[in-house]
């Protein structure tokens, strides 16, 4: 029977357990609620920092909102500051002939604006407001009615028109000068076999003869020519796979589309010209990682402008064609003033190291618990346990998550060394190298060899954990385990007290360290379960 002054079991007095019990509790919810909100305090701060190193200013080029004008190619440079509402956009010139540097023409404060080359000026066009360049000066004009999704803006009878796409129709807006005007739509009619693609999007050109409208339908481009002063209904003509982005040129009344293949990044741009016999490729070249592209004809037959653009930073690949031929080719943007471009691959890094930190501090953050607890134990808790004629001293939590840590590092070591090897040119069946299930296998080999010999050495620390106390990590913090009894446990109870590690590590073992710290035999669940105890190897349990 307990005597009335005799301590609780586990501790040296009441109050000690009274006071350990309620800074235990405190510090284990402090340093819980620390790993969920540490990593994103740390990832908010790495993310503030990097962006502040390059600048507030980050810059964006869509070749689709270019226009050549006057022998001279115009294109627009969006910018956005951090920290700041709102976005700007400056107007750039060069000559198309490639022999001179950009510069600015003017700043504009709009949303998103795509350029058009007219008769006697450069518009500036955008959903909710019209403004045109003429004699060197930035003037706005009426905007009238507010456009609605609309296709890159073309010339129709001399003036700025755009096709407004409607659910099953497209309808013809054009500017009179005082406002945008509807006018006649174009029905969707498509083919029986193309009548279940989804619409995507409609870029146009126009001349004496008509409309000359393209349709993305799914991943097929298609053409026709709209009178839209007719009620005729349009011829549509395959003209090929969309591919990743396209573009539609007028080369002296003969249709033209330049496209992107696709999302690669030595993907080539194609172009196609629709001839007597149908659309025939005619130019197969300029590797670009870019994503957006534009081009542009001009009054000599077959010389076209490419433009290609990634739409992140500044940078404007433009290509003079001749025919075929690539005459010649610069990358603009890299001196346009006050425009700066985020260090993709720096920003990259950064996070990189981040993840890094971030799991290291969620990792240290029990350990650091640990700590404290142990501390905290050895002035309120009483270390010494007895059974029948042996006596030991349990291990603090610091020595036992030392020794986890080393374990834990000892049976991830070969499957990471696996994964490492399988990914190097070290290992000749990659993935890829054989086709089919055998091929996978094959590449997964160094892997499946780690992860077997991992649960070797599972097993293995079980087997020296029941005979002799220890593994490689209980060795190195000088710890055994054994029986309540203070004799080895044997293998079964061993492997039970490591089967249940999937409830104690919780939280990166934080559950595990306050059930230790909370329970009378400092027992883990594993251990309540196997009847197992930690003791501290230095002091060896000893006859009575």
């Amino acid at each position: 029977m307990t005597g009335i002054n005799e301590p609780p079991k586990g501790y040296l007095s009441e109050e000690s357990k009274r006071k350990f019990t309620l800074t235990a509790g405190i510090l284990g919810a402090a340093f819980l609620i620390g790993q969920f909100f540490l990593p994103m305090v740390m990832m908010v701060g790495a993310v503030a920092t990097d962006f502040s190193d390059f600048g507030s200013d980050i810059s964006y080029v869509y070749p689709q909102k270019a226009a050549v004008w006057d022998d001279t190619l115009y294109y627009v440079v969006r910018r956005r500051s951090f920290g700041q509402e709102g976005k700007s956009a400056a107007i750039m010139q060069v000559d198309v002939g490639l022999k001179s540097e950009p510069k600015e023409v003017a700043k504009i404060i709009l949303p998103d604006v795509s350029l058009l080359a007219g008769t006697d000026r450069l518009w500036v066009i955008s959903k909710k407001e019209t403004m045109f360049v003429m004699d060197g000066d930035l003037r706005t004009a009426d905007p009238g009615t507010e456009l609605a999704e609309y296709s890159p803006p073309f010339l129709y009878e001399g003036r700025p028109a755009v096709l407004e796409r409607w659910p099953t129709s497209l309808v013809l807006a054009t500017h009179d000068g005082n406002g945008w005007q509807r006018g006649p739509n174009l029905a969707l009619t498509m083919p029986d076999e193309t009548c279940d693609c989804g619409f995507s999007w409609a870029k146009a050109v126009a001349d004496e003869s008509g409309v000359h409208v393209f349709l993305e339908l799914g991943s097929t481009l298609y053409y026709g020519i709209w009178d839209p002063t007719s009620d005729a209904e349009v011829e549509w003509q395959l003209v090929s796979g969309a591919g990743e982005s396209w573009w539609p040129v007028l080369d002296n009344g003969q249709p033209v589309v330049f496209r992107r293949l696709s999302r690669d990044e030595d993907s080539k741009i194609v172009g196609h010209r629709l001839e007597e016999s149908g659309w025939a490729e005619f130019f197969n070249g300029s590797n670009t990682p870019s994503c957006n592209i534009s081009a542009f004809s001009f009054h000599e037959p077959q010389r076209y402008l490419l433009l290609a653009g990634p739409g992140y930073g500044n940078e404007l690949k433009v290509s003079l064609l001749k025919g075929p031929e690539i005459v010649e080719e610069k990358i603009l943007g890299e001196e346009v003033a006050e425009v700066t471009e985020p260090p993709v691959d720096d920003f990259g890094r950064t996070m990189f190291f981040v993840m890094i930190v971030q799991y290291a501090s969620v990792l240290l953050l029990p350990l650091l618990l640990a700590i404290i607890l142990s501390a905290l134990m050895r002035r309120h808790r009483n270390a010494k346990i007895v059974a029948e004629d042996r006596e030991a001293f349990q291990a603090s939590i610091t020595r036992r998550a030392v020794a986890q840590l080393i374990d834990v590092l000892v049976l991830a070591a070969p499957p990471l060394l696996g994964v490492v090897f399988a990914s190097s040119s070290y290992w000749p069946y990659g993935l890829g190298a054989v086709e089919g299930f055998s091929g996978f296998v094959l590449a997964s080999t160094p892997a499946l060899a780690g992860f077997a010999l991992s649960a070797a050495a599972f097993f293995a620390f079980a087997y020296s954990e029941g005979k002799w106390g220890v593994t490689p990590g209980k060795w190195v913090a000088r710890i055994r385990v054994l029986g309540t009894d203070l004799q080895p446990c044997g293998m079964s109870r061993a492997l039970v007290r490591n089967l249940l590690k999937v409830i104690d590590g919780f939280f990166n073992f934080m559950v595990g360290i306050m059930v230790v710290a909370l329970s009378e035999n400092w027992q883990r669940v594993g251990d309540m379960a196997a009847r197992t105890v930690v003791v501290d190897a230095r002091g060896s349990s000893t006859g009575a």
